[in-house]
């Protein structure tokens, strides 16, 4: 059984292989009535591409990955600040750019972590 989309989301249903067009839709459409099980699916998926980019040492698109999973955290109110996926994230981000020689964004991704 395939699950239909529900009349309420304008955003088509995706597959594993195609978050990454999922992801820049709901990055540019997210509101507050989005499916929050979807967007934790997509900044999970993000995630999982970032750790896959980063062991192949693939740094710049492992950022992009984890960027992107928390711009999909940050965008709906029912994750916060506190959220685990979004203070790991940032904490991959923080790794990533040190590994890039991006210092100022490093520390920029630890204070937000602390602030968390």
């Amino acid at each position: 059984m395939t699950s239909q989309p529900n009349a309420e989301t304008s955003a088509p249903p995706f597959s594993d292989a195609s978050f990454d067009a999922a992801t820049d839709y709901y990055i540019e459409h997210t509101t507050q009535t989005s499916d929050p099980l979807q967007l934790r699916r997509l900044a999970s998926l993000n995630c999982n591409a970032g750790k896959l980019l980063f062991q192949k040492k693939d740094y710049a698109d492992a950022l992009s990955c984890y960027t992107k999973a928390v711009q999909l955290l940050d965008g709906h109110s029912c994750f916060n600040s506190q959220d685990s996926d979004r203070i790991k994230a940032l904490n991959n981000l923080a790794l990533l750019s040190k590994k890039l020689g991006q210092h100022d964004k490093c520390i920029e991704y630890c204070n937000s972590v602390l602030q968390s």
